[in-house]
């Protein structure tokens, strides 16, 4: 993979939903690194907090989904 690092299975357990944890730990992940790249198949979502669409990528079983990148 040329892109890196990746954020990667990012999950928030519906009951602490609501509460910007997912923002949190996304703003830890950040530190360090020029730019920050993920796949998802979400719209809308990781938008909010500073990540633009850059192309769609393919994985090794054929799927695709959209990769996002931040400038940090």
């Amino acid at each position: 993979m040329d892109l890196w690092p990746w954020l990667c299975a990012l999950y928030i357990e519906e009951e602490y939903r609501g509460h910007s944890y997912g923002f949190l730990l996304i703003e830890q992940i950040k530190q360090g690194y020029p730019y920050l790249y993920l796949c998802t198949d979400y719209v809308g979502y990781y938008e909010r907090y500073g990540f633009e669409y850059v192309a769609e990528g393919y994985h090794p079983s054929g799927d695709i989904s959209r990769i996002y990148q931040a400038k940090l």
